[in-house]
């Protein structure tokens, strides 16, 4: 198909109608999922947790504080605290349940190295 030009009338010339291809691969998107919860002290803290790819970034503040604090390496009770919140949207259907099965296998995996660990400092 030819293209005709229209530029003289001064309107945009007119594009053939073939289809486009597919220039950029589908992008995996990020996941985020955000809630808070009370500290100790009675102040609220707000906490994110964003999963992208294999990678997981657990972030959190506090009501009165401007900045995000990341947490890395994230430790057990706070996996276990991220899994608690993904099941919970699970059961909203919100959330996916491979999800869920990720963190529990996160947490297999700390809890063996955890047990493999004091194995090995035991006399």
């Amino acid at each position: 198909m030819a293209l005709r030009d229209k530029s003289a009338k001064g309107e945009a010339p007119a594009l053939a109608s073939a289809p486009l291809p597919e220039i950029a691969p589908k992008l995996k998107s990020m996941k985020q999922h955000e809630w808070r919860e009370r500290t100790e002290d009675g102040n609220v803290r707000y906490l994110r947790a964003q999963h992208f790819g294999s990678e997981w970034k657990l972030q959190s503040t506090l009501k009165t504080d401007a900045e995000w604090h990341v947490h890395d390496p994230i430790t057990l009770e706070e996996w276990r605290i991220i899994r608690d919140v993904l099941f919970r949207k699970y059961q909203r259907r919100r959330g996916a349940w491979k999800e869920v099965e990720l963190i529990d296998k996160r947490i297999e995996d700390l809890e063996a190295a955890e047990a493999e660990a004091e194995a090995h400092d035991a006399p």
